[in-house]
């Protein structure tokens, strides 16, 4: 398969990853992400839903107060192995005080991407195909 072929095909699950995450916040869910350049990436492919920023210095006793609010939490922490223990800990706790935790969006990334980025401000340089 030649890379011309192998890009297209990315770009293809990237859009749709986009579209079924929009559809998501659009039926009431939060995402969480890292940082203020994680949420600028997904935004320039096209994102228009709601963000908490963990980085902000709300820290996660603020995250369950804003969780709470929504049908449900997206935790799409870096694909690296410091985004997976944090979002191992988020997930913790948010499911210790019952609040609807999905964790399919970050695994879905992984798995389109297969390697090529580790944090999610890495998706900005797919933005020229949105």
């Amino acid at each position: 398969m030649s890379n011309r072929c192998k890009v297209d095909k990315e770009v293809y699950a990237l859009k749709s990853f986009v579209k079924k995450l929009s559809d998501e916040a659009d039926n009431g869910a939060l995402v969480v992400v890292e940082g203020l350049r994680d949420e600028e990436a997904l935004r320039s492919l096209g994102f228009s839903g709601t963000f908490f920023l963990l980085c902000r210095g709300s820290g996660i006793k603020h995250l369950v107060t804003v969780a709470q609010t929504f049908k449900k939490t997206i935790v799409l922490t870096d694909l690296d192995r410091k985004g997976g223990v944090l979002a191992a800990k988020v997930v913790e706790i948010l499911q210790s005080k019952n609040i609807r935790v999905d964790l399919f969006f970050r695994k879905e990334l992984r798995s389109i991407m297969r390697g090529k980025i580790r944090s999610i401000q890495d998706l900005k340089k797919f933005e020229d195909y949105f």
